[in-house]
């Protein structure tokens, strides 16, 4: 069995998604031991069940969240927006259960409804190929980022560097270096694309 650590909420999450794993094996050797304590009633099942329906999307953002080898940033607002969606869809038929649903929805409002006005979270889903605009809500924050977006490309091509597509032969081997260092990870990009 796993036991519920305070500090992780997903600790709870764990140990329930287990004990519906084992609870044939938990009420067949509770039933051995007469002074073992009872075993959860049925409707108390059936609500742990519920329960773990509930939770199961916010396990697997918490582990999409948690990764250290993949760029996570772009992926908070749609990931966010598709638990609110998955949340929406469960349809409890247990009271508190359903009472537990409206509580997490509240809770997911209050602590993410300003995500799309974080200009860093915003602007990293824009510019990801894979979500752009698609899960924006609000578009006063999809026009903003649209904006910025916009400016900044002007701003850029305004410059004088932009024009510049290569440096001039005449550098020196030294230079010939840092264009290397600094057009690494940049191949197949065009040049009026990348920083000289």
């Amino acid at each position: 069995m796993i036991l519920d650590v305070r500090t992780r909420w997903n600790s709870c999450f764990y140990m329930l998604q287990r004990f519906m794993e084992l609870v044939s094996i938990v009420g067949s050797i509770l039933l051995t031991r007469p002074e073992a304590p009872l075993m959860v009633p049925s409707s108390e099942l059936d609500c742990i069940k519920e329960m773990i329906e509930l939770l199961c999307p916010f396990e697997k953002l918490t582990k999409e969240f948690s990764g250290d080898s993949y760029v996570t940033v772009s992926k908070v607002i749609p990931l966010v927006s598709c638990v609110r969606e998955v949340l929406e869809n469960i349809k409890p038929k247990n009271a508190i259960i359903l009472q537990f649903k409206e509580e997490l929805k509240k809770q997911l409002a209050r602590r993410f409804d300003t995500l799309e006005h974080s200009s860093i979270l915003a602007i990293s889903t824009t510019l990801d190929p894979r979500f752009k605009f698609m899960h924006f809500k609000d578009s006063v924050a999809k026009s903003k980022v649209f904006n910025y977006l916009n400016k900044f490309v002007r701003e850029y091509n305004s410059s004088p560097g932009a024009a510049t597509a290569t440096r001039s032969d005449t550098s020196d081997e030294s230079d010939k270096d840092d264009s290397k260092d600094e057009k690494r990870g940049t191949e197949g990009i065009p040049n009026n694309y990348t920083q000289n």
